[in-house]
């Protein structure tokens, strides 16, 4: 509608706020999740490039990094120092070998929704509102009988202007069968003590160990230098017992002859 003169300054204005609240629409996006023209690059319609340096946001794998064929993956997105936050995420799973599509689907979320995105059903997760959020725990299933790596890219929105588009999880094998872990039991070394007797050590002397000296030989050189006189004792005896009587009979004759 052209502008006449009364109305220049209304115009003025209305042309004015259209210029100031046209680019901040589109920099502020989507509060209620990500639109589904999104799907394709996943890039926030903010109006800027995302952020180039290292995601300070991670999404982790709460069951390990293997799951059963048919079974679901439970995934958490969070802050890796765990004190900043973010508003706002759009969360996908790929094969590994084909990431031309988004793969399998997740559950209803506490804190999101589920999306359709590239012509799959369920098949991505994004916010529903722009509160600031520190954890959000989402269940994924794989597409019927697959096998193979898996990886989610999330984008990650921590403000209007600042976010990180892509940043992927650690792989997780969907497999057939998990194989048993395998145990290695150590055994403790057995140990045999073996106690012998007792065995001297005391050197033996060369004395000892000599042949034994002619003691005999030395005995008889001495008999034969200095011989020796044995009395036996009966003989000694008898003696002494003739000197006794001898004696009393010679005090019998003195005492006859001085009477």
């Amino acid at each position: 509608m052209p502008c006449n003169k009364k109305a220049a300054f209304t115009c003025a204005v209305v042309g004015a706020l259209v210029l100031i609240l046209a680019p901040i629409h589109q920099i502020q996006g989507s509060p209620n999740g990500a639109p589904l023209a999104a799907c394709a690059t996943m890039i926030p319609g903010h109006g800027v490039g995302g952020q180039q340096s290292v995601s300070p946001f991670t999404t982790d794998l709460l069951d390990g990094e293997t799951v059963l064929m048919d079974g679901s993956v439970r995934l958490e997105l969070r802050p890796r120092n765990g004190v900043i936050s973010f508003k706002g995420f759009l969360v996908m799973a790929f094969d590994k070998t084909d990431e031309s599509k988004p793969i399998g689907t997740f559950k209803q979320p506490v804190d999101g929704k589920v999306i359709d995105c590239s012509g799959g059903v369920m098949n991505a997760v994004t916010h529903t509102n722009n509160l600031d959020k520190k954890s959000v725990t989402l269940d994924w299933t794989p597409p019927k009988n697959f096998m193979g790596q898996v990886v989610f890219r999330t984008t990650y929105v921590e403000n209007k202007l600042t976010f990180w588009v892509k940043t992927e999880s650690k792989a997780v094998a969907v497999v057939l069968e998990i194989p048993s872990a395998t145990t290695t039991t150590t055994m403790a070394p057995q140990t045999t003590t073996t106690t012998a007797a007792p065995v001297s050590t005391t050197p033996m002397s060369a004395s000892t160990m000599s042949e034994p000296t002619h003691h005999h030989d030395h005995a008889d050189h001495a008999d034969h230098d200095h011989p020796t006189t044995t009395v036996s004792p009966s003989k000694s005896a008898a003696s002494q017992s003739s000197s006794f009587w001898i004696g009393l009979i010679a005090l019998s004759m003195l005492s006859s002859l001085l009477r």
